[in-house]
This record gives C-alpha cells, structure tokens and sequence, in this order.
C-alpha cells in the first residue's frame, strides 16, 4: 500500500463504516417509533424484530457489500437505537429477554466453535513449543499494555462520568479478559486466511485463544477474591445505615397503619401478625390487639393517658432535630439519597410515559430520561432544580 491507500483505507473503516451504521440505526429508530403501540402484541413483536434486522443488516451491507467495517457499523446503529429508542420501546423486559438469550447462544456458539478450531491449531505441524512460551509472553505484555494505557487515561478517567481511582484502575488491568469478541474475530482472520496463508492462520487463531483461555483460567479465577480483598464489592456502611433506616421506618409506618386499620375495622387481625415480615415486632405483644386494647379500656383512663406525656420529651426532641440541621451532612450518604432519588425521578418519568401523560415520542421523554442519566453521572455534585 503507498500513503494514499492507506489514507483511502483509513477513510473507508472510520468515517464510512460509521456513517452506513448511522443511517442504519437512525432507520431502524424510526421503523420502531412508528409501531410503538404499548399494549399491542404485533408492535412488540416488530419492535424486537427491528432490533435484530439493525444488527446483522448493518453488519451484513459493511462487510459484504460496502467492504468496510462490519464490527464499527453494527457499533454505531446500536448507540444510535440506544441513544433514542427506550422512550418508545413497547416491553423493556421483552427486548432485554430476546437479547439476553441471543447473547447466551451467540458466546456459547463462539466458544464451542473456538474449541474445536483450537484443538485442531494445537495439533497442526505449524504449532509447536515455542508458540507456547510466545503465548505466555504475549499474555505478560498484554498485561503490562493495558497497565500503560490505563495509567495513561487515568487523568481523563478521574474526571469524566462516574469518575475512578486507584482501586478501579488496579481492577480494570486485571479483570479485561479476553472473550467472545476477540474470538469471533480471530475466527473471521482465520477463514479470510484461508487458502492464502494457512500456517500464519492458525498460528493467530492458536495465540488469540491461548490468551482467551490464560485471562479465564488466571484473571477471572482471582478476580472475586481481589475484589473482597480491596473492598470493592458489598454494600458500603454507609448504605447499611440508610437501608436500616428505611427498614426501620417501613416496619414503623406498617405498625401504624395496622393499629389504624384494627381501630377502624373494630378488628384485631392477629393472623397479618403472623405472616407479614414488618409486623413481626407487634407479635405477642399488646399492640397486636388494639381493638380490644380499646374495648378493656374506659375513656377517662385513654384521656388521662394521653395528657400524661410529658411535653418536654417532644420539646427536646425537636429541638435536637433542629440543631442535627446545623451539623455536616455525611457526604457518602448524600450521595446515596440523591441517587435514590434520582432513580425515583426516572421511574415517575416511566410512569408517565405508560400512562399517556408524557408522550414518549416528544422530544421531551428523552430529554427527561437523559438528564437523570446525567444527574447520576454527577452525585457529588449539588442538585440545583
């Protein structure tokens, strides 16, 4: 190649895989947005089949007939169906099943395909000891790569979205495995090989899946205990304190609804006692019986005990409530109630849109749904609205 069709080449796989992807995606949106009808069984069925048309057509027309850039038009036509496509997506649960259990057969389809090619490269007359001991090599060089660039980005990566550290970056080295995308693509270098190159064929395809076995077999088997070890994965304790808390006022408000309802009712039902999880504390206690807590009790004696409360203790109470205002909130915990609000936020947004309040192919649903995404981008930041 001279410095033109590398330039030509460079054009094609960058800019032209992108845009056929583009106009793909933006196609198969609007084939989706015009069938968006919530409760009908035929608009589900065209919205998942849109879907899967977008992915193998793009792939399909860049490879075969364009000859560009199959793996970056597929990429494109999906940040665009993803970029905009939730708002009018007939059954969220519904897509997600069909892509879940497309993905499943797909990487079990690749593996067991890697596995077979794999044995037949490991007894070719091509392979032999040395292209053992480069596999290990690589996969040491691999390691000290990712390291590099991880280090290298960490700058950008400490101030960009959910923003990282030292602990994430340590992981991000060590648990990149290698899979089912650099399989597929070492079986597609291997058939475009082909008649053409056999031995150098196989001797890729042996290293990429020499380096696919030694990242499962050492990443991933060391992965769990490295992130139990750091501290990376259970629930914060700040997180246990503010989930105790709701339990807490969950198992109060249930407690107060059930004296209510038993007062109303003139029904003591001892029976929610004993199946409902939130009323266990009430069992075998007076207050699972407050109807004829009532019955057995005279009205002079219920005035007197409820002007018996020393108003001092209420007094007290607030008082410290409102000087706790004055003291710094724990940053860790406003964070978590932000992001639980925010996802608050975006459910009610979801409910509208069901309901018809908030038409989901307006511009507005998805400028809604994406300043949450951005809100929660950025928790440490205040919330100004």
């Amino acid at each position: 190649y001279d410095a033109a069709g590398i330039l030509s080449f460079f054009v094609q796989m960058t800019i032209c895989a992108p845009l056929l992807g583009l106009l793909i995606g933006t196609i198969g949106y609007l084939w989706m947005r015009s069938a968006s009808r919530r409760h009908s069984h035929t608009d589900v069925t065209i919205q998942t089949s849109v879907t899967v048309v977008v992915a193998f057509l793009a792939f399909y027309l860049a490879e075969r007939e364009c000859r560009i850039s199959g793996v970056l038009s597929t990429i494109t036509a999906g940040l665009v169906l993803a970029r905009n496509v939730w708002p009018v997506v007939c059954s969220r649960d519904a897509m997600e099943s069909v892509w879940h259990a497309l993905e499943y057969f797909g990487n079990t389809l690749i593996f067991f395909t890697a596995g077979v090619l794999t044995r037949r490269a490991i007894w070719a007359d091509v392979i032999s000891s040395r292209d053992f001991g480069w596999c290990f090599a690589m996969f040491a060089i691999m390691m000290v790569i990712r390291a590099v660039m991880v280090l290298l980005c960490f700058p950008v990566l400490k101030r960009i979205g959910y923003g990282t550290n030292l602990k994430d970056c340590m992981f991000m080295v060590w648990g990149g495995l290698r899979g089912a995308v650099g399989l597929a693509l070492a079986v597609f270098v291997r058939s475009a090989l082909a008649g053409v190159d056999n031995d150098a064929g196989a001797q890729i395809f042996f290293l990429v899946a020499g380096l696919a076995t030694l990242t499962l077999m050492v990443n991933a088997t060391t992965s769990g205990p490295l992130l139990r070890a750091s501290g990376m994965v259970g629930t914060s304790p700040a997180k246990k304190q503010l989930l105790d808390q709701v339990h807490r006022r969950i198992r109060q408000h249930a407690e107060q609804q059930y004296h209510e309802i038993c007062l109303s009712l003139n029904h003591d039902a001892v029976e929610a006692v004993e199946s409902l999880d939130e009323l266990q504390a009430l069992k075998g206690t007076e207050s699972s019986t407050p109807a004829m807590a009532r019955a057995m009790t005279t009205p002079g004696m219920f005035i007197q005990t409820a002007s018996s409360i020393d108003a001092s203790e209420i007094i007290n109470d607030l008082e410290k409530k409102l000087n706790s205002c004055d003291e710094k909130p724990d940053e860790t915990q406003v964070v978590i109630l932000r992001e639980s609000f925010m996802r608050l936020v975006r459910g009610k947004y979801w409910e509208l849109m069901h309901e018809g309040k908030l038409p989901k192919t307006s511009p507005a649903a998805l400028k809604l749904l994406n300043s949450v995404s951005v809100a929660m981008d950025r928790l440490t930041s205040p919330l100004h609205d």
